[in-house]
């Protein structure tokens, strides 16, 4: 998955531009495929989160929240269009900036846990 998202990326991005990647420190995200792929690709540094890097979540949600309230409620007729519309948004919010708090109840983790500890042990033997 890795290299087929970064091989859609190295299609469409110009040759000369360094690509940063980041990423979970899941096992799957470093194995010898992906450590060759990346060697031959040199213009790709891979960043990869702490494994305690919940606040990976926020900025998701930031830039989820910057979607919803200004790019899909305007048309762009270009990138600078674009630029000046998120541009606007940031100006507008950092007058009155907000943390964006982030938590889960005891049951909402226990499920995940679960749900993690089978998928990564699905993931280990299927490794095997």
């Amino acid at each position: 998955m890795v290299i087929q998202a970064a091989a859609t990326v190295d299609a469409s991005v110009p040759g000369g531009m360094t690509v940063h990647l980041i990423m979970d420190s899941y096992a799957t995200h470093k194995t010898d495929k992906v450590r060759r792929w990346l060697a031959a690709h040199p213009r790709y540094p891979v960043h990869f989160t702490p494994t305690s890097a919940s606040w990976l979540n926020l900025v998701e949600r930031f830039f989820s929240t910057l979607s919803e309230k200004r790019i899909k409620r305007q048309a762009h007729t270009s990138v600078k269009d674009l630029e000046s519309s998120i541009e606007h948004y940031l100006a507008t919010y950092n007058q009155d900036p907000r943390p964006f708090p982030w938590y889960k109840g005891a049951e909402g983790l226990s499920g995940l846990c679960e749900e993690g500890s089978i998928r990564a042990q699905e993931s280990y033997e299927a490794d095997l």
